[in-house]
């Protein structure tokens, strides 16, 4: 069983590296889950709620698939309005010392690049929750000696 504050702090750690630099901090991260708890009730079924509360690993790694998703979607945006983070790159790609040669990067293709990390994990969240939803179903009749 995971609470928030420890599902903020491993995604602040595997998926962005501790970097503060990104303009994330745990508090962050934790402020979100907690604001999107129902967003992982509906998907889940479930009715985790409370200051408090715990999750067991399976929704908990749900629920960073979810906030990755959530993330990415943000980025992708950022990206096409152009108000990307210093720290996620640099305007200028490419750069040859022979003819003075500058190439930027195309804010259209960055955007296209989120979208489609976005897209994988909305996918993977999606086989996620069917798998949970398959776990945790219980059968609905018992016929025959099994139910004795």
């Amino acid at each position: 069983m995971k609470d928030l504050s420890t599902i903020s702090e491993e995604i602040f750690a595997t998926e962005f590296g501790s970097e503060t630099g990104l303009g994330l901090s745990e508090a962050s991260i934790s402020g979100w889950l907690q604001a999107n708890l129902g967003k992982l009730n509906v998907n889940l079924f479930s009715c985790f709620s409370g200051d408090n509360v715990e999750l067991d690993d399976e929704a908990a790694d749900i629920f960073k698939s979810v906030y990755m998703h959530d993330y990415y979607q943000k980025q992708t945006v950022k990206a096409l309005r152009g108000v990307l983070d210093a720290s996620l790159g640099d305007s200028i790609l490419e750069v040859r010392e022979g003819d003075s040669y500058v190439k930027r990067a195309n804010k259209n293709e960055m955007a296209k690049t989120f979208r489609s990390v976005a897209n994988d994990y909305k996918a993977d969240t999606d086989l996620m929750i069917a798998r949970y939803q398959i776990l945790m179903s219980e059968p609905r009749q018992v016929v025959g000696e099994d139910g004795l």
